[in-house]
């Protein structure tokens, strides 16, 4: 018990030693030339978007398993491959 607690009191300081290098590293995804907050998207996830967004695709609800079928279908995903998140 002492030899964890003397793992999680290591583990705490390098956290709150390295804190604010962590949050300047994310900052940095914003600025050029990155830009993810304003870089536009063409992934199959972002065209799903813009098809449930502007109107052309309405996701069918399933009891049991939610969208998670529909989303699945949508992508050209097989269920069949999915078999531990229905499970």
């Amino acid at each position: 018990m002492k030899q964890f607690l003397v793992y999680l009191l290591v583990f705490v300081v390098c956290i709150v030693a390295d804190r604010d290098q962590i949050v300047m590293a994310q900052l940095d995804f914003e600025d050029p030339p990155i830009n993810y907050l304003d870089a536009p998207s063409s992934d199959p996830i972002a065209k799903l978007q813009e098809k449930i967004d502007s109107g052309e695709l309405k996701l069918k609800y399933d009891t049991q398993h939610g969208y998670l079928p529909a989303v699945l279908d949508a992508l050209g995903i097989s269920t069949s491959s999915q078999m531990l998140v229905f499970s």
